[in-house]
Formats: C-alpha cells, structure tokens, sequence
C-alpha cells in the first residue's frame, strides 16, 4: 500500500502545481499591457446635440483624408478611411449595428483626427 500513497501524492502534487501555474499566467496577462497601447485616445461622455452622423451618405468608398463630417462642423483626417457594409476584425466578420455602412481604418500606428471649427461640450463613438 506504500506505493498508492506515494501515487495519490503525485496525482494530488500536480492538480496543485496546475492551478499554481494557471494563476500564474492569469497575473502576467492582467499585467500586460495592451497591443494597442501606443494610441492616444481621449475618453468624452457620449455626444448629445443635434449634430449627427451616419456613413450611409459616403457609400462604400475609400474616404479621403480631410473629410466634411458632422454637418461641416468637424472634419475627419487620417489614413486609409473606408466605408463598407462589413469588415474582417479578429477574424469575426464586424457589421453596423445601427446603419448599413461602418467607417474602418486599418492602421493601429496612425491617428485618426478629428477637428472642430467651433467648440463643442462632448462626442462620442462606436
């Protein structure tokens, strides 16, 4: 019987060493920083007024950099702007929850800007 105990031991010695290894790597992902960490983003509340804007009236086009947006009280500027029906993102296809078109810019390094001609309180995003 001295080697069942030796065995139950060992059985019980690796569920431990498991859970110490998995808690382990669970802290060092916490700790990580994000992939996207290099972008500056400015956090605002939600926009309320009554400027919108809706990526239907662009079509499925490529934007050029220094587009009208908001009623012609803001402009968007950045690189490879384009609108369509869907996108690729982490391998799930992405679609408008509140529209037909979506704007898309697939560069992570490279900011998308946008500039107002008057100042306003908020805005917000998807």
């Amino acid at each position: 019987m001295p080697g069942r105990k030796r065995n139950l031991s060992l059985a019980r010695l690796r569920g431990v060493t498991l859970c110490l290894l998995l808690a382990l790597i669970a802290l060092l992902m916490a700790k990580a920083p994000p992939l996207y960490a290099g972008s500056q983003v400015t956090l605002m509340p939600p926009f309320v007024g009554t400027h919108t804007e809706t990526w239907e009236r662009f079509g499925v086009t490529q934007i050029p950099s220094g587009t009208s947006i908001l009623g012609g009280i803001a402009t968007i500027s950045g690189t490879n702007m384009v609108t369509a029906h869907s996108f690729i993102m982490c391998t799930v296809v992405g679609k408008p929850s509140d529209g037909t078109i979506l704007m898309d810019s697939d560069r992570p390094n490279d900011l998308v800007t946008i500039s107002f001609s008057q100042p306003v309180s908020a805005f917000g995003a998807y």
